[in-house]
């Protein structure tokens, strides 16, 4: 009866309309590993790629967590013509990429290793900070360094952007913290505060700062057409930028995003323009609500007007859809501080800086945000990450999110078309050749077709939590979701051998190539079972037979992935029931399927006793002794596991058996709740020293009578 009521919640789990999304198609790839911040392309087509790797060097030391390198790809993305990195005794990252006229790649880079040096005649060509410093290094189109700077003086700096003329003369912006920051004569703004946003713009030759400041910037930069420079950055508390008269927005709110007896202010944005010696501010206006914004890009038409893109947490951000919302009272009596959700929103400022011409939320009923944005001719694009399956536009899959998004608006800022992808991870964006337009995530370049249909597997889910997979384990439960899956919901039966069919209503798949017991089919979700036989590599998921037009999900396949199943319902009341605990507890951690001893499903409001004994349940164990079958279900008596399963702090070693009349990887723990404790019980599973999926789960223990 027990499993009975397991495999309901399993097996019914609710499914969604299918939805039209983009086709990512691969352009080009880098090794595992690699990590693409940036990326532009050149105007011969070659596509440049910038950001950090992993070495695989297990005697690396702590501070090591990575190096930087650019790498350049022919136009159709077959031959890697040059690959670059900077390898520094501490951990060094390239996060952004600018292409000039002729080729010519700029590299900015922030970094904290002082082996690192720059090139003789270059403005600074050695490392002087404390701790970390920004450097831009100039590649030629054949990869050559051409020059190579420290920029910050004595100063730690950290870099956010790059931007270059046609010219050759580049221009950064970054933040700096310290004494020691070079900064130039005549410069528009200069302040000493002990950190700030900087802009520095050199020469040519990088051989000479022609403006360096302090006090603006260290978000987005970018030059328009006549060599102004637009900036962005943000500050946080008390007003310290210099707003000019007549801009758009010349003051907002003071609020608190953070804390809780003590409030830690929001990050208010702001947007600028110098003239191109540096030595006028032409505008500086705010564009924030009262819970901030944060801008991740800007850009420049060809009429001087300002395109901005970011997000915010702020319910009154400019927009003609802002509104006022009611937020619930807090039922502890010290929450912790917490901002309406985010959106993102792309803004149009006029030339002078003096009216908004536009500004559009990008958001839903979840947490959004955005990471870039490419003006085309015709359109804008944003690419960001999408917790909200009803984002504008956007016909997505709850399960499925958040994900990674991309979304096409009019010039005029009306959102036209919105896609999502798991495969995209802080997307950014780059036009290729014949202006196609890319996408960068993880390791990879993609072209993206807004007008292709969806891929039929969407997403791969972990199925006892319905979190997102990262890794699976050989004989892990899985849910995936997706588009046209099955003709009809069907739920699987074992034969008169004991065994889930590997063929349900028509609909097969692959598993590293193997094929997988299912247990349920629908148009939009599939529940399967990883076969033992898999092996230990990167596995692909296919239906069978493939779908031709897209290429086959792939997971990790780990010797064992444990995770607990997890309470469906997780928006219990035990805020309300037990607010003094619930306050005290470190996190709210999530509420496991679990049993008591008398059989009912635990809950806040039905909490074990002390002394009792509580259930939970597993999956992803991996291969046991002895070794389960592929499909195969449990059988009277229970089989205890061979592995160590204790419950930290507290539990020492749990009891773990087969689950009889279940699917052979689902497993049960029992345990005794410790007689000294009431309230929430927070407890960290391990199956064999691996943590399990969550790592962290809290059971609630009634007061002792």
């Amino acid at each position: 009866m027990h499993f009975q009521a397991v495999v309901l919640l399993f097996l019914l789990l609710s499914s969604v309309a299918p939805a039209p999304a983009q086709q990512l198609r691969e352009l080009a790839a880098l090794p595992q590993g690699y990590t693409v911040a940036d990326t532009a392309a050149a105007p011969d087509g070659r596509l440049v790629a910038v950001g950090w790797f992993t070495p695989d060097d297990p005697s690396r030391p702590p501070e090591d967590q990575g190096d930087a390198f650019a790498a350049a790809f022919s136009p159709d993305g077959r031959e890697l013509l040059f690959l670059q990195r900077w390898v520094g005794r501490r951990t060094d990252n390239a996060v952004a990429v600018a292409i000039d006229a002729q080729g010519a790649a700029y590299v900015a880079v922030s970094s904290a290793s002082a082996n690192l040096v720059g090139t003789p005649g270059a403005w600074q060509s050695d490392f002087r900070a404390s701790d970390h410093q920004a450097f831009l290094a100039k590649l030629e189109a054949d990869g050559s360094l051409a020059y190579q700077t420290f920029i910050g003086g004595d100063a730690n700096t950290s870099i956010a952007a790059v931007s270059v003329r046609d010219n050759g003369v580049a221009a950064v912006t970054g933040g700096t913290s310290g004494e020691g920051f070079p900064t130039t004569p005549g410069a528009a703004v200069n302040i000493a505060d002990s950190s700030a946003g900087f802009v520095v713009v050199l020469n040519a030759e990088g051989s000479d700062a022609l403006l360096s400041l302090r006090g603006l910037g260290g978000a987005a930069l970018t030059f328009d057409s006549t060599g102004n420079l637009y900036g962005a950055g943000s500050e946080l508390g008390p007003r310290t930028v210099p707003v000019t008269p007549g801009a758009y927005q010349d003051s907002h709110e003071l609020r608190a995003c953070a804390g809780g007896f003590i409030g830690f202010p929001c990050s208010y944005g702001y947007v600028f323009a110098l003239s191109p010696d540096g030595s006028q501010l032409r505008f500086a206006t705010y564009l924030t609500g009262d819970h901030g914004s944060a801008i991740e890009s800007i850009q420049a038409d060809a009429d001087g007007n300002l395109l901005i893109a970011g997000s915010t947490n702020s319910l009154n951000f400019p927009s003609a859809a802002s509104s006022k919302q009611e937020r619930p009272a807090p039922a502890v009596p010290v929450p912790p501080i917490i901002p309406p959700p985010a959106r993102g929103f792309v803004a149009k400022i006029s030339p002078n800086g003096s009216e908004l011409l536009f500004s559009t939320l990008i958001g839903g009923s979840g947490r959004d945000s955005l990471s870039d944005m490419l003006v085309g001719a015709d359109s804008i694009y944003v690419a960001g990450s999408a917790g909200s399956y009803d984002l504008p536009t956007l016909s997505a899959l709850p399960q499925c999110m958040p994900a990674g998004f991309l979304a096409e608006l009019s010039l005029e800022g009306a959102v036209l078309r919105a896609i999502s992808s798991d495969q995209l991870e802080r997307p950014v964006l780059a036009f290729g050749p014949d202006t196609a337009l890319l996408a960068a995530s993880g390791n990879r370049l993609s072209t993206v077709d807004f007008s292709a249909s969806a891929p039929r597997i969407a997403c791969v889910n972990e199925a006892a939590t319905l979190s997102r997979l990262d890794a699976a384990a050989p004989g892990s439960l899985l849910s995936l979701f997706g588009n046209e899956l099955a003709s009809e919901p069907l739920a699987a039966e074992p034969d008169a051998n004991g065994l889930f069919p590997t063929s349900l209503g028509g609909v097969s798949v692959l598993v590293g190539g193997r094929p997988a017991p299912l247990l349920y089919v629908s148009p939009q979700q599939i529940n399967l079972q990883v076969p033992f036989e898999t092996e230990l590599e990167t596995a692909e998921i296919a239906l069978d037979p493939p779908d031709p037009n897209y290429p086959p999900y792939e997971i990790e396949i780990e010797a064992r992935k444990p995770a607990v199943f997890l309470n469906p319902a997780q928006q219990d009341p035990c805020a309300s029931l037990y607010p003094f605990y619930w306050e005290n507890t470190p996190e709210r951690s999530p509420l496991p399927l679990a049993l008591n001893e008398d059989g009912t499903v635990h809950s806040c409001a039905n909490p074990a006793k002390p002394g009792s004994y509580v259930t939970l349940f597993l999956t992803g164990v991996g291969i046991t002794d002895p070794a389960p079958v592929s499909g195969a279900v449990n059988t009277e008596p229970p089989v205890t596991i061979s592995l160590d399963v204790p419950l930290e702090p507290y539990i020492e070693h749990a009891l773990a058996t087969t689950l009889p009349g279940s699917i052979s990887s689902v497993w049960q723990v029992e345990f005794q709740v410790p007689w000294d404790v009431h309230g929430p019980l927070a407890l960290l599973p391990k199956v064999g020293g691996i943590p399990t999926t969550p790592q962290r789960i809290v059971l609630w223990v009634a007061p002792a009578r």
